[in-house]
């Protein structure tokens, strides 16, 4: 909160919509996952907001993993 940006309040309500999608492929003791998503923010509630900057959003994640131990169950 600034002089020039006041703080801004929300009541709730819709915050946009969103498309996911994921892949994994176990190997052994490894996982190696990438999941994309995509974001629409036209609509919501916050759009006002001065902290937001645009209405689409995307991104990729890429994971490993590895399995430290397993019990024999």
């Amino acid at each position: 909160m600034t002089e020039e940006r006041p703080f801004f309040r929300s009541s709730g309500g819709y915050s946009g919509s969103f498309l996911r999608f994921s892949l994994y492929r176990p190997w052994q003791e490894w996982r190696f996952g990438v999941s994309l998503r995509y974001d629409y923010l036209d609509g919501a509630d916050f759009m006002n907001s001065p902290l937001v900057q645009t209405r689409h959003y995307g991104s990729i994640s890429i994971g490993v993993i590895r399995r430290l131990w397993q019990t024999d169950e």
